[in-house]
Protein backbone atom coordinates (compact mmCIF):
# COMPACT_ATOMS: atom_id res chain seq x y z
CA UNK A 1 0.00 0.00 0.00
CA UNK A 2 3.00 2.31 -0.47
CA UNK A 3 1.27 3.99 -3.40
CA UNK A 4 -1.86 4.61 -1.34
CA UNK A 5 0.19 6.03 1.52
CA UNK A 6 1.92 8.42 -0.89
CA UNK A 7 -1.41 9.37 -2.44
CA UNK A 8 -2.88 10.03 1.00
CA UNK A 9 0.09 12.19 1.95
CA UNK A 10 -0.14 14.27 -1.23
CA UNK A 11 -3.92 14.82 -1.32
CA UNK A 12 -5.14 17.15 1.41
CA UNK A 13 -8.84 16.51 0.85
CA UNK A 14 -10.76 13.41 -0.17
CA UNK A 15 -10.96 13.89 -3.95
CA UNK A 16 -8.25 13.48 -6.56
CA UNK A 17 -7.87 13.10 -10.31
CA UNK A 18 -6.39 10.51 -12.65
CA UNK A 19 -3.11 12.42 -13.08
CA UNK A 20 -2.45 12.38 -9.33
CA UNK A 21 -3.30 8.69 -9.14
CA UNK A 22 -1.00 7.80 -12.02
CA UNK A 23 1.82 9.81 -10.46
CA UNK A 24 1.59 7.73 -7.29
CA UNK A 25 1.56 4.53 -9.35
CA UNK A 26 4.54 5.56 -11.49
CA UNK A 27 6.72 2.66 -10.22
CA UNK A 28 4.23 0.02 -11.38
CA UNK A 29 4.73 -1.66 -14.76
CA UNK A 30 0.97 -1.96 -15.22
CA UNK A 31 -0.58 0.96 -13.30
CA UNK A 32 -4.04 0.44 -14.83
CA UNK A 33 -4.14 -3.09 -13.42
CA UNK A 34 -3.28 -1.63 -10.01
CA UNK A 35 -6.11 0.91 -10.35
CA UNK A 36 -8.53 -1.94 -11.09
CA UNK A 37 -7.33 -3.72 -7.94
CA UNK A 38 -7.64 -0.58 -5.79
CA UNK A 39 -11.18 -0.06 -7.05
CA UNK A 40 -12.08 -3.69 -6.32
CA UNK A 41 -10.68 -3.39 -2.78
CA UNK A 42 -12.54 -0.06 -2.33
CA UNK A 43 -9.30 1.68 -1.39
CA UNK A 44 -10.43 4.22 -3.96
CA UNK A 45 -13.88 4.92 -5.41
CA UNK A 46 -14.55 6.23 -8.91
CA UNK A 47 -17.10 9.04 -9.25
CA UNK A 48 -16.61 9.37 -13.00
CA UNK A 49 -13.84 8.73 -15.47
CA UNK A 50 -10.78 10.56 -14.18
CA UNK A 51 -12.22 11.54 -10.76
CA UNK A 52 -11.81 9.50 -7.59
CA UNK A 53 -12.18 9.69 -3.83
CA UNK A 54 -10.60 7.74 -1.02
CA UNK A 55 -12.42 4.68 0.25
CA UNK A 56 -13.66 4.65 3.88
CA UNK A 57 -10.47 3.06 5.25
CA UNK A 58 -8.30 5.87 3.84
CA UNK A 59 -10.62 8.79 4.46
CA UNK A 60 -9.54 11.45 6.95
CA UNK A 61 -12.61 13.58 7.31
CA UNK A 62 -16.15 14.25 6.16
CA UNK A 63 -16.54 14.21 2.40
CA UNK A 64 -17.95 17.42 0.93
CA UNK A 65 -20.57 16.52 -1.67
CA UNK A 66 -20.61 20.19 -2.67
CA UNK A 67 -16.93 20.02 -3.60
CA UNK A 68 -17.56 16.73 -5.40
CA UNK A 69 -20.33 18.43 -7.38
CA UNK A 70 -17.94 21.21 -8.40
CA UNK A 71 -15.35 18.70 -9.61
CA UNK A 72 -17.79 16.44 -11.46
CA UNK A 73 -18.80 19.23 -13.85
CA UNK A 74 -16.89 22.45 -14.45
CA UNK A 75 -18.01 25.16 -14.47
CA UNK A 76 -20.95 24.62 -12.13
CA UNK A 77 -22.45 26.02 -8.96
CA UNK A 78 -24.73 24.54 -6.29
CA UNK A 79 -28.29 25.82 -6.69
CA UNK A 80 -32.02 25.05 -6.80
CA UNK A 81 -33.43 22.61 -4.22
CA UNK A 82 -30.13 21.56 -2.65
CA UNK A 83 -28.97 25.15 -2.13
CA UNK A 84 -32.40 26.16 -0.79
CA UNK A 85 -32.12 23.36 1.75
CA UNK A 86 -28.66 24.65 2.76
CA UNK A 87 -30.21 28.07 3.40
CA UNK A 88 -32.96 26.51 5.51
CA UNK A 89 -35.72 27.52 3.11
CA UNK A 90 -36.89 24.01 2.32
CA UNK A 91 -37.95 21.97 5.31
CA UNK A 92 -38.10 18.65 3.45
CA UNK A 93 -34.95 16.55 3.10
CA UNK A 94 -33.27 16.99 -0.29
CA UNK A 95 -31.55 13.83 -1.54
CA UNK A 96 -30.21 15.08 -4.90
CA UNK A 97 -27.33 17.54 -5.17
CA UNK A 98 -28.55 20.10 -7.71
CA UNK A 99 -26.27 22.42 -9.68
CA UNK A 100 -26.33 24.79 -12.64
CA UNK A 101 -23.79 24.69 -15.47
CA UNK A 102 -23.11 26.33 -18.82
CA UNK A 103 -22.67 22.83 -20.22
CA UNK A 104 -25.45 20.44 -21.24
CA UNK A 105 -27.84 18.88 -18.74
CA UNK A 106 -26.23 15.90 -16.95
CA UNK A 107 -26.93 13.37 -14.23
CA UNK A 108 -24.41 11.32 -12.27
CA UNK A 109 -25.45 8.42 -10.06
CA UNK A 110 -22.45 7.79 -7.80
CA UNK A 111 -21.66 5.84 -4.61
CA UNK A 112 -22.02 9.10 -2.66
CA UNK A 113 -25.29 10.26 -4.18
CA UNK A 114 -27.05 11.58 -7.26
CA UNK A 115 -25.85 14.80 -8.87
CA UNK A 116 -28.11 16.70 -11.28
CA UNK A 117 -26.85 19.53 -13.48
CA UNK A 118 -29.15 21.97 -15.28
CA UNK A 119 -28.04 24.09 -18.21
CA UNK A 120 -28.16 27.86 -18.45
CA UNK A 121 -26.41 30.59 -20.44
CA UNK A 122 -23.08 32.15 -19.53
CA UNK A 123 -24.84 35.49 -18.93
CA UNK A 124 -27.15 33.95 -16.34
CA UNK A 125 -24.36 31.89 -14.80
CA UNK A 126 -22.31 34.95 -13.87
CA UNK A 127 -24.72 36.73 -11.52
CA UNK A 128 -25.54 35.90 -7.89
CA UNK A 129 -22.85 33.27 -7.30
CA UNK A 130 -20.28 33.21 -4.51
CA UNK A 131 -17.22 31.13 -3.60
CA UNK A 132 -17.30 28.95 -0.50
CA UNK A 133 -13.98 27.72 0.86
CA UNK A 134 -13.36 24.41 2.60
CA UNK A 135 -10.14 24.53 4.68
CA UNK A 136 -7.32 22.41 3.22
CA UNK A 137 -9.52 21.14 0.38
CA UNK A 138 -10.40 24.05 -1.90
CA UNK A 139 -13.60 25.82 -2.79
CA UNK A 140 -16.78 25.53 -4.76
CA UNK A 141 -19.32 27.93 -6.26
CA UNK A 142 -22.72 28.28 -4.62
CA UNK A 143 -25.76 30.36 -5.52
CA UNK A 144 -26.80 33.06 -3.11
CA UNK A 145 -30.22 32.57 -1.54
CA UNK A 146 -31.79 34.83 -4.16
CA UNK A 147 -30.05 33.11 -7.08
CA UNK A 148 -30.95 29.61 -5.86
CA UNK A 149 -34.56 30.72 -5.50
CA UNK A 150 -34.52 32.26 -8.98
CA UNK A 151 -33.02 29.17 -10.62
CA UNK A 152 -35.63 27.00 -8.95
CA UNK A 153 -38.72 29.14 -9.55
CA UNK A 154 -37.75 29.81 -13.19
CA UNK A 155 -38.22 26.08 -13.85
CA UNK A 156 -41.84 25.86 -12.63
CA UNK A 157 -45.00 26.77 -14.63
CA UNK A 158 -45.93 30.48 -14.79
CA UNK A 159 -47.36 31.93 -11.58
CA UNK A 160 -50.19 34.44 -11.96
CA UNK A 161 -49.68 37.02 -9.23
CA UNK A 162 -48.23 37.80 -5.79
CA UNK A 163 -50.93 35.90 -3.91
CA UNK A 164 -50.44 32.82 -6.07
CA UNK A 165 -46.68 33.09 -5.52
CA UNK A 166 -47.11 33.20 -1.75
CA UNK A 167 -49.42 30.18 -1.85
CA UNK A 168 -46.92 28.29 -3.99
CA UNK A 169 -43.99 29.11 -1.74
CA UNK A 170 -45.49 28.76 1.72
CA UNK A 171 -48.30 26.24 1.24
CA UNK A 172 -47.42 24.01 -1.70
CA UNK A 173 -43.63 24.06 -1.27
CA UNK A 174 -43.75 24.47 2.53
CA UNK A 175 -40.98 27.06 2.57
CA UNK A 176 -39.94 28.69 5.80
CA UNK A 177 -41.03 32.33 5.45
CA UNK A 178 -38.74 33.49 8.25
CA UNK A 179 -35.73 31.98 6.44
CA UNK A 180 -36.83 33.36 3.08
CA UNK A 181 -37.37 36.98 4.00
CA UNK A 182 -35.97 39.53 3.69
CA UNK A 183 -34.69 39.10 0.15
CA UNK A 184 -31.93 41.20 -1.41
CA UNK A 185 -34.03 43.11 -3.94
CA UNK A 186 -31.00 44.77 -5.52
CA UNK A 187 -29.55 41.35 -6.36
CA UNK A 188 -32.96 40.06 -7.47
CA UNK A 189 -33.30 42.99 -9.87
CA UNK A 190 -29.88 42.18 -11.30
CA UNK A 191 -30.91 38.53 -11.76
CA UNK A 192 -34.26 39.53 -13.23
CA UNK A 193 -32.59 41.66 -15.90
CA UNK A 194 -30.75 38.68 -17.37
CA UNK A 195 -33.35 35.94 -16.79
CA UNK A 196 -36.41 37.66 -18.31
CA UNK A 197 -38.72 35.35 -16.36
CA UNK A 198 -42.14 36.34 -14.97
CA UNK A 199 -41.85 34.11 -11.91
CA UNK A 200 -38.58 35.75 -10.95
CA UNK A 201 -40.09 39.20 -11.50
CA UNK A 202 -42.82 38.28 -9.02
CA UNK A 203 -40.21 37.57 -6.35
CA UNK A 204 -39.58 41.33 -6.32
CA UNK A 205 -43.09 41.84 -4.94
CA UNK A 206 -42.38 39.90 -1.73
Amino acid sequence: MEAMNELRSLVKGELFDYQMLMYCLREYKKPRDKITLLLREEAIIQLKRGLYLFGPSFRRGVLSVELAAAMLVQPSYISKEYALRLYGLMTERVEIITSMTTRKKRRFDTPIGRFDYFSLSQEKFGVGVEVREIPQEGGYLCATKEKALADWIASVPPIQDREALQFFLYEESRMDEAALLPLNHFLLEEISLVYHNRNIDLLLTL
